[in-house]
């Protein structure tokens, strides 16, 4: 699964991504931990979840092109491994298995 993606580094402090942006895939946490977050429209931010290794965010758009709802950012330094829309469908249609963990996830 990690070679069907990209690794990337993403420091303390800095996003993964951002509220609005395109969305094109997920993000699986592989070392550290991110905080996935709302920012209302007043500008208070709204703490969703904090995701630590072995979980996957930046869904739910995992087959379409929005934009993404909330914000994550590395609240550690953080190994992330980004997995693009068109090879998470791949995956999904050739790796049952994986497909269900998506779908529990």
């Amino acid at each position: 699964m990690q070679a069907a993606g990209r690794a990337i580094f993403v420091p303390q402090g800095e996003m993964v991504f951002n509220q609005g942006e395109h969305h094109d895939g997920i993000f699986i946490i592989r070392r550290g931990q991110v905080r996935v977050y709302y920012s209302a429209p007043s500008g208070r931010e709204i703490t969703l979840a904090y995701w630590t290794p072995g979980h996957f965010i930046g869904g739910p758009e995992i087959s379409g092109c929005g934009v993404h709802m909330w914000s994550g950012m590395a609240i550690e330094d953080c190994e992330i491994i980004a997995m693009s829309r068109v090879t998470l469908q791949k995956l999904l249609v050739q790796i049952p298995p994986f497909a269900l963990a998506i779908i529990t996830g």
